[in-house]
């Protein structure tokens, strides 16, 4: 998905949770900025550098989902994430 400076907010307005970054950790790519977001079982990883750009994933999952929009990822979030 498109990267937007507000996609933080946008993640927490739906109730994702951060979960990690790569900040302070060995990396073989030092431009490399990161950061991990989940609610349910979707995650997404938020790459501010070198590529700003939002990926989606399935929980323990490793392919990335196509989600072009937030109305998509709210669509998938009431699916997958129903209680």
């Amino acid at each position: 998905m498109k990267y937007t400076d507000n996609i933080i907010e946008i993640l927490k307005d739906l109730g994702f949770k951060f979960l990690y970054n790569n900040e302070g950790s060995e990396s073989d790519d030092e431009d490399l900025k990161y950061e991990v977001w989940t609610k349910g079982i979707l995650e997404a990883t938020i790459e501010h550098s070198p590529d700003k750009k939002v990926i989606f994933m399935l929980l323990y999952s490793t392919r990335n989902l196509i989600i072009n929009s937030i109305d998509e990822i709210k669509q998938l979030d009431k699916i997958l994430n129903r209680k």
